[in-house]
């Protein structure tokens, strides 16, 4: 029987709860007595068992990390918890694949003209949360491709979360709490090929040395090539070693550690020529060519994405006595990306021939990047219940000191030809990069304390609160090569051409303070009522602590940081002997401080405002102990309150913001044994922003659906099958800012995994 460690604050109004607080409350009864007296009372253990189950559990109470007391179902905000059984199902390897079980979320833009984001960049209800995502309660830095071979589950936080983590995006933030190890024994092993010569193998291994030591290790290993992308190809391999020592004890410690290699050639992705909207830069009688070929190759066999990742993390709990815990956790992370992308803008037309493709050429430039992100922090802090008269409150408090760099080798491209076919690219070309002495080094110290404060009031009300302080001491500094002729470096100071000057060299000094107020009503043991209000900043450069000398850029250091304010009313509801939660909430999300340009003076001031309203409905769990689901649907409305517009239509709409999004999957357990499933996905219209001719001014609408089963060949064995894009629907996945290039959404692929377990 494995042991469960409850939270300290149990859901209101059920029978459940109340049974275990009454239970506890004999036991802390009986622990006073016993030491007020010569007589020891024995102790007594009690120990409780996971709900019975023929399927995954989808629907899940608790965030991770011990600071976070109270349910999802209590908390009075939209949290999406996604779980391993539904990665499982989906046989989800990424962080991105895993997003598009909520609705809205995404990896829509493809990045500037002369780069492509590699990494997870993320969109949620309107704006970038590439700065916000986290992993057991740290930022996660530098933007590369996170898998999930070592994930328990991923947290989606929407709305303003400052409160918990600091500087975090106007819309949200995501964190991935990593596996731990724990009390039983297992060892699961997956072997997983499929369409388009794609391999993956992973094993998760627990082993339980005595009743208070285990141990837990996860691998991966994926060599992998991208449906109908020629050249593309994803090979990685991680290991993640973890141990946990004082299992059902007092006091625990945990220490785990992650490496993760990524080898991978990148995708620049396809020009938008032929898609719907696009038109030629200059000549109108070239609107109507056709579209490429979906597996052409832009780059070439010297294009490359290697990235390596380590963390290590120490996490240590002392319950000091019944009502008071302990917490600390000190990590050191470090994350290095070095690439060489092959980039290419449809510009030019004068050369094309209608009679021959062969001719019609585009501008080809290579981007490079070679970066180093660091983070070590120590996050202490304690968990309190304490009785005030009439009130009950839920304490979470402590400090925070968090050390982040980032360095930058300034790179670029060397022997690159400068222009490619688009019909028929060559990609035998080699060439490769070389170092600048362009280099730029930013650091940022932190220093935080936050309190949490759950009041319950009576049988139906509670109050929860939130407030955090951020002192932070930002440095940046970065050469560039003189040149007048061009702008790029702004005061040359009587240097030569070519020469390297100061760039940028900025300290800042800031303190943030966020917040966030919230009530729930208990309207009877199933359901709920709640509002909230939530405040959050981002200040200049959060997003990867590098900082911009353009004037009309947010990251520009001389700017205030962005506030976001969120207000939320919503329910929740916990059905099907609480196995199944659904929610609906209805939310308005204004940012200020956005960078606007007069229009008289020809000047940049922090005088623009957006909004985005909606609704988001959700449901999450077991309709019966053989069926699961996971469905959502947001409904978006963003608009520019002050400021000029973003899109190319001329509307007031935000870009890369879907008005309308939905997401489903569901699994059934039938009597003999086998498991049938699937879903359905919906992405409304995203208008990109740009005022480039000669491209799209937007990626249409879509749906995909998928399909999966599983046959138990043994008890220990299972067979699974997954098909995607089953209607091998042509999409756009992706867009650059000015639409000169798009990634294309996956076509039907079909992957057979045998997981087996012993």
């Amino acid at each position: 029987m494995p042991h469960i460690k409850q939270r300290k604050h149990q859901p209101l109004s059920t029978s459940a709860s109340l049974g275990a607080a009454l239970l506890g409350g004999l036991l802390v009864h009986a622990e006073v007595q016993a030491e007020e007296s010569t007589t020891a009372l024995p102790k007594i253990s009690i120990q409780a068992e996971q709900p019975t189950s023929n399927v995954g559990m989808y629907e899940k109470e608790y965030r991770s990390g011990i600071k976070f007391t109270e349910p999802v179902s209590r908390t009075p905000k939209t949290i999406h918890i996604i779980s391993k059984d539904v990665l499982g199902d989906q046989h989800a390897t990424t962080l991105a694949q895993a997003m598009r079980n909520t609705p809205g979320v995404g990896t829509f833009s493809l990045g500037e003209n002369g780069s492509t984001d590699t990494g997870d960049a993320l969109m949620m209800r309107g704006f970038y949360v590439n700065g916000s995502i986290f992993n057991d309660g740290v930022r996660d830095s530098g933007n590369y491709s996170r898998d999930t071979f070592n994930t328990e589950q991923v947290e989606v936080i929407k709305g303003p979360d400052g409160s918990a983590f600091g500087r975090t995006a106007p819309s949200g933030s995501i964190n991935m709490a990593t596996k731990k190890a724990t009390t039983g024994e297992h060892s699961i092993i997956n072997l997983s090929g499929g369409t388009h010569d794609q391999k993956r193998a992973t094993l998760d291994t627990n082993y339980q040395i005595n009743d208070t030591t285990a141990l837990r290790l996860n691998l991966m290993g994926e060599n992998s090539g991208e449906p109908k992308r020629d050249l593309v190809r994803n090979k990685r391999w991680g290991i993640a070693p973890a141990v946990t020592f004082g299992l059902g004890t007092e006091q625990r410690l945990e220490l785990d550690y992650l490496h993760l290699q990524q080898r991978n050639t990148p995708d620049g992705g396809l020009p938008t020529v032929g898609l719907p909207g696009w038109s030629a830069p200059s000549d109108a009688s070239f609107n109507n060519a056709p579209k490429v070929n979906r597996n052409n190759f832009y780059g070439s066999h010297s294009d490359f994405d290697n990235v390596t990742v380590d963390i290590g993390t120490l996490h240590y709990e002392y319950d000091l006595n019944y009502n008071l815990t302990f917490h600390n956790t000190a990590r050191y992370g470090r994350t290095h990306q070095d690439y060489l992308l092959t980039s290419f803008m449809v510009n030019n037309d004068s050369n094309w021939d209608h009679n021959d493709l062969s001719q019609w050429e585009m501008t080809r430039s290579g981007h490079t990047k070679d970066q180093t992100n660091i983070i070590a922090t120590n996050q202490m802090g304690f968990v309190h219940d304490v009785s005030t008269g009439p009130l009950s409150h839920t304490l979470s408090y402590g400090v925070e000191v968090t050390y982040e760099k980032v360095e930058l080798d300034g790179t670029e491209t060397i022997g690159m030809p400068n222009s490619v076919i688009i019909y028929h690219p060559s990609h035998d070309e080699y060439y490769s990069s070389q170092k600048t002495g362009a280099d730029a080094y930013g650091r940022t110290d932190t220093l935080a304390a936050y309190l949490f404060d759950t009041i319950t009031i009576g049988e139906h009300w509670q109050l929860n609160m939130g407030l955090r302080a951020d002192r932070y001491k930002s440095r940046f500094n970065s050469l560039a090569q003189c040149d007048d002729t061009n702008g790029r470096a702004p005061d040359c100071h009587g240097a030569n051409t070519g020469d390297l000057v100061t760039d940028l060299d900025n300290t800042s000094r800031k303190t943030l303070l966020a917040w966030q107020l919230g009530a729930l009503y208990q309207i009877n043991e199933y359901g709920n009522l709640y509002v909230n209000y939530a405040v959050a900043h981002e200040p200049p450069g959060a997003n990867g602590l590098v900082v911009s000398r353009k004037e009309k850029d947010a990251d520009h250091p001389n700017y205030d940081p962005q506030k976001a304010s969120t207000a939320e009313i919503g329910t929740k509801w916990k059905l099907a002997d609480d196995q199944l939660l659904l929610a609906a909430a209805l939310f308005s999300t204004d940012v200020d401080n956005q960078v606007e340009k007069d229009p008289v003076d020809g000047l940049f001031y922090q005088s623009g405002k957006k909004r985005v309203d909606g609704i988001e409905l959700s449901a999450t769990g077991q309709i019966t102990p053989n069926w699961n689901i996971s469905t959502g649907y947001t409904h978006l409305n963003s608009k520019v309150r002050s400021g000029s517009s973003e899109v190319l239509d001329g509307s007031d709409d935000l870009t890369y913001t879907p008005q309308n999004a939905f997401t489903s999957w569901t699994t059934y357990r039938t009597p003999i044994g086998i498991v049938v499933g699937g879903g359905a996905r919906y992405m409304g219209q995203l208008k990109r922003t740009g005022k480039a001719t000669g491209a799209p001014d937007h990626a249409p609408s879509y749906w995909v659906a998928d399909l999966m089963a599983s046959y138990p060949i043994t008890p220990q064995t299972k067979m699974q099958l997954n098909i995607y894009n089953l209607a091998d629907k042509n999409y756009i996945a992706s867009i650059n800012r000015s639409g000169y290039r798009y990634s294309p959404g996956a076509p039907r692929t079909a992957m057979l995994s045998l997981n087996h377990q012993f």
